[in-house]
């Protein structure tokens, strides 16, 4: 058994493991390089900080996957005009062929935990366990032969996996029975946020609420139809935060209707997270209701203690309770996502108690440490 503060560090941390297991560290590989693919962002992610604060609690030794774009590898592929993403994957399946046989366990999601499960089968690593996080299957929402052979496949290449993880609890059921894994070798992940992180990052910045503004991420799938159709005949102001390929730091707005869009390019994370707070809620429009996309802004913004309103799906409904935490509404439908910005800025305190809530929610249920031991009890 292990007990848990409702946020911070943990009180105690009971042990999963026994036996001559108490004296040996599980080496643990997550598929990824934060330090390159992430560098350019200072938010904490759940994965990363999982393993720099809640996996030493346990007998856990965690590496990552090197700067394979400093390979020898890389170089000779790039010279010869292989493009940049297939190269790299090359240098992770040679990488993972070379080394991947030395863990106890290797995490993946999506490319890199089905390279993983593939070379287990192949390479019949007897010691190593996979674990593949997933967050879409191929054409879920479309049938037809093409859409089956992709399944098929899949279906085939993640059988390398001993545990498959979904972000979602209806998700993880329709990945259980559509590729027909064996009973209990898919579960649900609980997607978690560093609360202590911002509560340290907002000690010092003072918060002051503006009437009439809108917050919104730069987040990949969003919705900018359905978003821009709602706010057309508001007087409001939205700020949008993004990052592009050019890391300059620049701001440019227009006019959409009556409400004004700002877009803010590559800013400070300072600046970011004190604009998210001074809004008055935020709005998370994204295109795939079916996909978890968006969960680190949404858990971002309830730590905060900002009122957000979100699609409806996978990236929502096993984060926010409707009406208390945040507000739902059907995707692409603008008319409703414009009467739940109306109701906000029509009734702040409302607002507030929403964004209260979530804060609280976010501390108790999607906490960092509760979430991470969850993790590594699915890895242990």
């Amino acid at each position: 058994m292990f007990f848990i503060r409702s946020h911070g560090s943990p009180e105690f941390l009971g042990d999963f493991t026994s036996g001559d297991e108490k004296n040996r560290k599980m080496k643990l590989l997550i598929a990824y390089n934060f330090s390159v693919e992430e560098a350019h962002v200072e938010a904490p992610n759940f994965y990363k900080s999982c393993a720099e604060k809640v996996f030493p609690n346990f007998p856990v030794s965690t590496t990552f996957i090197p700067d394979l774009s400093r390979h020898p590898l890389f170089r000779f592929l790039t010279v010869i005009r292989v493009k940049k993403g297939l190269a790299l994957t090359t240098c992770v399946i040679w990488w993972l062929i070379r080394n991947g046989y030395e863990f106890d366990v290797i995490v993946g999601w999506s490319n890199n935990g089905i390279i993983a499960a593939v070379l287990k089968k192949i390479l019949h690593w007897r010691n190593t366990r996979i674990c593949l996080i997933l967050y879409r299957l191929p054409g879920q929402n479309s049938s037809g032969f093409a859409n089956q052979l992709k399944r098929a496949i899949l279906r085939i290449v993640s059988s390398g996996a001993d545990l498959l993880l979904a972000l979602d609890k209806m998700q993880a059921v329709s990945f259980g029975q559509i590729l027909r894994r064996k009973s209990d070798t898919t579960r649900t992940l609980t997607y978690g946020v560093d609360t202590d992180w911002y509560d340290i990052r907002l000690r010092d910045i003072q918060q002051l609420v503006l009437p009439k503004t809108i917050f919104c991420q730069g987040i990949a799938y969003r919705d900018d139809g359905t978003l821009e159709n709602a706010i057309r005949d508001l007087e409001v102001q939205v700020k949008r935060y993004q990052l592009d390929e050019s890391g300059m730091n620049r701001i440019t707005t227009e006019e959409i209707g009556k409400a004004r869009l700002e877009k803010n390019y590559n800013a400070s994370y300072a600046s970011y997270i004190t604009n998210c707070r001074n809004a008055a809620l935020v709005v998370i429009a994204v295109e795939n209701a079916d996909k978890p996309v968006g969960l680190t802004s949404l858990l971002e913004c309830m730590a905060l203690g900002r009122p957000v309103i979100i699609t409806k799906g996978a990236s929502s409904r096993d984060y926010v309770h409707d009406g208390v935490t945040g507000l739902l509404y059907e995707g692409g439908n603008w008319q409703e996502l414009r009467e739940k910005i109306l109701f906000l800025l029509k009734h702040p305190e409302v607002a507030e108690q929403i964004g209260a809530a979530a804060r609280d929610n976010a501390r108790h249920e999607f906490g960092l440490y509760l979430c991470g031991q969850r993790l590594y009890k699915y890895l242990h």
